[in-house]
């Protein structure tokens, strides 16, 4: 219970960090003012915007804190506006469902949360039952899964923040290229690691990292 409660707050603070740095960030903008601000307006809207860059990095790194190195931390923030247009699409329109399957699947995912709740559409899909914030959230709370992926409130948010449905395509299409570039650091690793140890036979090595590249091709 504590850990579900944990992962539920943090879930919502992810939500609501980003939304106060897209906030605070199109404040920054120069066409958000209808005239030209004073220094006083100016340097709060500045502060504004460097408080909203510190908000998403801190949210998305309480969302998503398996894996905190640099390079898969810049993925992860690269992809999460993608993730949720994905599956706020989906809710919006239970068509979106059918061209983001074509491409993803619920492993692509990076949060297990997001994982959880593209299966459950694809299992309401299967039993023809309309996906919305209703019957996904009943659907989850029968298997006693809803708490882990946010409550019913973090479902509602996916549908807030999801930008353009009709561009579930190109979301979906980013969200797997941000997976494989995953893999690809995570093989990368691997591989080094391996190397490292210094193997009695390199030829084999270099035929698992063969494989393991291909793999992912």
């Amino acid at each position: 219970p504590e850990g579900r409660g944990r992962g539920l707050a943090v879930l919502r603070s992810g939500v609501g960090g980003s939304k106060a740095a897209m906030c605070a960030l199109v404040s920054g903008r120069p066409e958000s003012y209808p005239t030209a601000p004073g220094r006083v307006t100016a340097a709060f809207a500045g502060l504004l915007k460097k408080g909203g860059g510190y908000a998403m990095i801190r949210s998305q790194t309480r969302v998503y804190p398996a894996d905190t190195r640099p390079g898969t931390l810049l993925l992860v923030l690269a992809g999460a506006t993608m993730v949720i247009g994905v599956l706020g699409a989906i809710i919006h329109n239970n068509d979106a469902l059918n061209r983001a399957a074509e491409l993803l699947q619920p492993e692509h995912f990076f949060s297990p949360a997001h994982r959880e709740l593209f299966q459950a559409m694809l299992e309401l899909s299967e039993r023809q039952d309309p996906i919305d914030e209703i019957t996904l959230g009943h659907y989850l709370r029968a298997r006693s899964r809803l708490e882990q992926v946010g409550g019913l409130v973090y479902i509602a948010e996916l549908v807030d923040l999801t930008p353009v449905s009709s561009n579930v395509v190109v979301y979906a299409e980013i969200v797997r290229q941000k997976y494989q570039l995953r893999s690809l650091i995570h093989a990368a690793n691997e591989i080094a690691a391996k190397g490292r140890d210094t193997p009695d036979n390199v030829e084999e090595l270099i035929h698992q990292a063969e494989g393991i590249f291909i793999d992912l091709a």
